[in-house]
């Protein structure tokens, strides 16, 4: 059995970042098992996580929106899907996408943090994008994913598959 994970890195400060987001009464201490979105504080932004599949279009449309930087990554274990998307002044400036199978898929001008010596030297791709994800967003430890206090994200609808409420 596999497992998936998206996160979403934006670099406005607090739980909703700066105001973002809106968010609901539920608390959550492991948001990768959940497929709703859930966002806490990390260092000094904001990150969204969920178990499900971030919507790119919606992500787009919401770095676009908030103006700052916003990095975006999912790890499709269970397939053997991985992708991560860079956007800087609410434009796009880096896709990556690979497949187990042998797909990719490249957009933008290669960052300085793909080749740092912490993302190329995992083995596994997932090792790889989680690396990529952190040195990318400027996060120092990503065990927030299963002990951090996050909040249910009422809106803007970031996943697929919800119902708009």
């Amino acid at each position: 059995m596999g497992w998936n994970v998206s996160i979403l890195h934006i670099a406005a400060p607090g739980p909703d970042a700066g105001g973002a987001l809106i968010l609901g009464d539920d608390r959550r201490q492991d948001p990768a098992g959940d497929d709703d979105a859930w966002a806490g504080t990390v260092g000094a932004g904001t990150a969204v996580v969920s178990g499900g599949v971030l919507d790119p279009d919606a992500v787009q449309r919401f770095a676009a929106q908030v103006g700052v930087p916003v990095t975006s990554v999912m790890i499709g274990n269970t397939g053997g899907a991985y992708g991560i998307e860079v956007f800087r002044d609410g434009a796009l400036v880096r896709r990556v996408g690979e497949t187990d199978d042998g797909f990719s898929d490249q957009s933008g001008t290669p960052l300085p943090q793909e080749s740092a010596p912490e993302v190329v030297g995992e083995k596994h791709s997932e090792d790889r994008y989680f690396a990529l994800f952190a040195a990318i967003a400027g996060i120092d430890d990503l065990r927030f994913l299963t002990d951090a206090d996050f909040a249910r994200v009422l809106a803007p609808e970031l996943t697929f598959g919800l119902d708009e409420g």
